[in-house]
């Protein structure tokens, strides 16, 4: 999820794009694709990223979480089964299961300041999301922690000196890392926890987060006492079937 790119009218998207993703995925992706479009009550739609939306990181794959779901590829015949699976699992937990998500509070005029909170702020929201998408992924054995490895062991490694980014940037680093079994990375983030002298605070942050998997209210809640963002920005939605669409939920931070 999280790639930022430009609406399109559904009546304008082939349908034979999603016939041609969904024919070429294997089994046990196909069987969720089937399974969502079934409590969905109509097809998933899907369209290509178009070129000057394409990210530096070569993201194949994502999710446009409009009223109307789009997922997004590069290439319908190329997209692994895995990236496919990620997308699903992300629609599943906002559509389907009605998840809440966190959005930036459209309050006043935009300034740059307040775009980059709420950048943010998408950024928090997609890495929450993860704690649970990538462990149900890897449960499937599509999740490539490779790929999960390699980017968290690039953001433990990154130098901050700022001292609430490294009381955030090492514990959520942690949390990652326990969630997902990636035990070199857990032992580099925590080594950076115990030389900075906040082991317990830290230990205590997980434990607590890991108890809140499953409470996505109070998991935000947690993690806004000590994420970059500025609390009084953020506001949740859930997804509405009677309205379709979201909806913002009488949650305040």
């Amino acid at each position: 999820m999280g790639l930022a790119t430009s609406k399109r009218s559904h009546a304008l998207i082939d349908p034979a794009l999603s016939h041609r993703l969904r024919a070429g995925l294997p089994l046990e992706v196909g069987s969720v694709w089937d399974e969502l479009e079934t409590a969905w009550g109509r097809p998933i739609v899907v369209d290509l990223i178009a070129e000057k939306d394409r990210r530096p990181d070569g993201a194949r794959a994502g999710l446009r979480t409009e009223a109307e779901p789009v997922m997004i590829v590069l290439d319908v015949d190329q997209t692994r089964p895995a990236s496919v699976l990620h997308e699903l699992l992300h629609f599943r937990r906002y559509y389907i299961d009605r998840v809440p998500r966190m959005v930036g509070a459209a309050r006043g005029p935009m300034t740059p300041a307040k775009q980059e909170a709420f950048r943010r702020i998408g950024l928090l929201e997609n890495e929450l999301e993860h704690l649970v998408v990538i462990p149900q992924q890897d449960a499937m054995g599509h999740a490539d922690l490779s790929f999960w490895e390699d980017g968290l062991k690039k953001y433990v490694w990154t130098r901050v000196h700022n001292r609430n980014e490294i009381h955030w940037r090492y514990p959520i680093a942690l949390l990652k890392a326990r969630t997902l079994g990636l035990t070199a990375v857990e032992l580099e983030a925590l080594g950076w926890i115990v030389m900075y002298g906040f082991e317990a605070e830290a230990e205590a942050f997980c434990t607590e987060a890991l108890g809140l998997l499953n409470d996505k209210v109070g998991l935000v809640q947690l993690v806004l006492g000590r994420a970059p963002v500025e609390r009084s920005l953020v506001r949740l939605q859930r997804y509405d079937p009677n309205v379709g669409d979201f909806v913002l939920t009488d949650d305040v931070f």
